[in-house]
């Protein structure tokens, strides 16, 4: 079990390292941008007034100034302080790696979209996406997808990129009382919707796709998207129901064959009637806290999230016995393809400095180690993109499929409460214990909690 843990959390910092130790693994060594940390402003803190407005035009400047002083060898410090900028005017923490430009205001991605022909592609996560510390799937993103230059150059090309953060990551920190303390992110989900240029709603990619997968599911929205900009309304609704009803079809028939090839003809004609599977049905909890479902099972729908998070969760809800949803997976996960993390990829995860947490100092890991860690997680990675696909993308396709009205507010809050069960209307996020005893002041929360009396039994 220590095992167990020490990896998931290795392999979590790939995703979110020290703030002091960003580097460029081609020409920084983590001991010379360590050194330079305390030049540096502040990660999270407030950002230098720019000389000019946040625009595309500016980042590319900026990134030709960073790529210069990378070639030159120039001083960490210059370097670092460089990317500081670069991130504040992309509005995306690491912008150096992804080299895209992010708009926060739908609005002016409204009008980006219009004046460039092309569609929105608006991500939806907890916390910002400028900062090291938002939701885990979201720092997966930058690794895994924005990092990758096809994918990169893919969505610069064909996509006005826009984020809006769903509410505040919850963050935990773990203090051992003599001078070592982890803080990481604990829950939450994210989302990347396909808009039209008029901001209609025509596809949703929910949750952590591998590069392949994901470029292949925006590039079936495309066309789609183009077309609906030319539309109105009651024709936009027509033609996006259509595409959904249809997607239904085929997504069914690839999940049919996909059973076919993993059990053969074990099931015999039930593989003929095969449905698109579902995740964690309402059934099985009907008195959920806040009509939401417990953090510690909502993480177990997420492949990556539950490696980066079940830890600390095992012990804030020692009443929750959790389970898989994804029982009897097995033979079809044996069949799906591995997408290779592309080399920038997997260098930006190196330069986060992921530890080694079977050594007292958790010395940093070692290459091979590292490289251990990036093959299971590649593995993990196809089965994800497979569980999305089917089963959330599947639920996704079924709605969109008879929605009179496909406005992204009403259909973020859909997903959220269906298909995430992370409700608004939960102010927890399914994170406290329900039922066990903390012998703790107010169980241990601090603030945002009501001092009225309890009611009588």
């Amino acid at each position: 079990m220590r095992k167990l843990a020490a990896s998931a959390l290795a392999l979590a910092l790939l995703a979110c390292g020290p703030d002091s130790e960003q580097t460029d693994t081609t020409t920084l060594t983590p001991a010379t941008l360590q050194s330079a940390a305390p030049e540096l402003a502040a990660r999270n803190g407030a950002a230098a007034t720019p000389m000019e407005p946040r625009s595309p035009e500016r980042l590319q400047r900026l990134l030709a100034e960073h790529d210069r002083l990378v070639a030159a060898n120039a001083d960490a410090p210059e370097i670092a302080r460089l990317r500081e900028e670069i991130d504040h005017v992309a509005m995306q923490r690491d912008a150096y790696t992804s080299r895209l430009f992010w708009y926060t205001d739908l609005a002016e991605a409204k009008a980006e979209a219009k004046r460039s022909g092309r569609p929105i592609l608006s991500l939806r996560l907890l916390g910002q996406l400028d900062k090291e510390l938002s939701c885990a799937n979201s720092r997966l993103f930058r690794i895994v997808l924005y990092a990758n230059p096809r994918v990169s150059a893919f969505l610069r090309d064909t996509y006005v990129l826009h984020w809006e953060s769903e509410r505040p990551v919850p963050e935990i920190s773990i203090d051992f009382g003599d001078g070592r303390k982890i803080t990481r992110t604990i829950t939450g989900n994210s989302i990347h919707y396909v808009l039209d240029s008029e901001g209609r709603v025509v596809d949703a990619l929910p949750g952590l796709y591998g590069p392949t997968a994901f470029v292949r599911g925006l590039t079936e929205s495309l066309e789609l998207a183009k077309k609906s900009a030319a539309l109105t309304d009651d024709e936009s609704q027509k033609l996006i129901a259509k595409h959904h009803e249809q997607m239904v079809w085929k997504l069914t028939a690839r999940w049919r064959k996909l059973l076919l090839k993993s059990y053969g003809d074990t099931y015999g004609e039930q593989l003929k009637e095969a449905r698109l599977p579902s995740t964690v049905g309402y059934t099985k909890w009907p008195d959920a806290l806040w009509s939401s479902m417990p953090a510690a099972l909502v993480n177990q729908l997420t492949v990556s999230k539950a490696d980066t998070e079940a830890p600390p969760l095992t012990l804030m809800q020692p009443e929750i016995h959790t389970y898989s949803p994804w029982d009897g997976w097995d033979p079809i996960t044996k069949q799906l393809p591995v997408d290779k993390l592309d080399p920038v990829s997997r260098a930006f995860a190196k330069s986060k400095h992921p530890r080694d947490f079977d050594k007292p100092d958790a010395a940093p890991l070692s290459d091979a180690a590292i490289e251990k860690h990036l093959a299971r997680f590649e593995q993990r990675l196809a089965e994800e993109s497979a569980r999305n696909e089917y089963a959330f993308h599947g639920a996704i396709h079924n709605h969109l499929s008879v929605q009179k009205n496909v406005a992204l507010t009403p259909l973020n809050e859909w997903v959220y409460t269906k298909v995430f069960m992370t409700p608004k209307s939960d102010a927890w996020l399914g994170l406290m214990p329900t039922e066990a005893v903390t012998g703790i002041e107010n169980d241990g929360v601090q603030k945002g909690i009501s001092s009225s009396p309890p009611p009588d039994p």
